[in-house]
């Protein structure tokens, strides 16, 4: 994301960002191809979840240091709860 953001000021960022997101792409599917018997469908299938729920615990980290640090809050009784 950061990348991204980057690429707005720093065009040659975007070629970063690029790279990243192949080696990541290459990485997934070469993971993913033997759990699912060597179906392209089916490896990029489970990449595609890796990827979403990657990014999904990703976003969570990054809002929770984003409370937690910038903001100085706690975590709220919900999320204590969920955690212990």
């Amino acid at each position: 994301a950061l990348l991204g953001v980057v690429g707005s000021v720093w065009p040659s960022a975007w070629w970063g960002l690029a790279a990243l997101l192949s080696v990541y792409a290459v990485a997934a599917m070469a993971n993913a191809w033997p759990l699912a018997g060597g179906s392209w469908r089916g490896a990029a299938g489970i990449a595609w979840a890796f990827a979403c729920m990657h990014f999904g615990y990703g976003s969570g980290f990054a809002h929770a240091l984003f409370d937690i640090m910038l903001l100085r809050r706690t975590p709220g009784a919900a999320a204590t709860r969920l955690t212990r």
